[in-house]
């Protein structure tokens, strides 16, 4: 399961908004610097999340 999710160290620190991956980030925080991390994640703008998504797709299918 840690291989399906890019685990490479422990602890890692992944959030998701929406069921889109927008953090993924190995080692501890000190409870401060989660605290500031969990409101950048809330406050994330999803949609611009996903049309980079989108476009990042496009190039790769464009590629291949």
């Amino acid at each position: 399961m840690a291989t399906a999710a890019g685990i490479t160290a422990i602890p890692t620190l992944m959030a998701f908004r929406d069921g889109v991956l927008v953090l993924n980030q190995a080692g501890a925080l000190p409870a401060t610097a989660l605290a500031e991390v969990i409101e950048k994640v809330r406050n994330v703008d999803i949609e611009q999340i996903r049309k980079h998504a989108a476009e990042h797709t496009d190039q790769m299918a464009t590629q291949n």
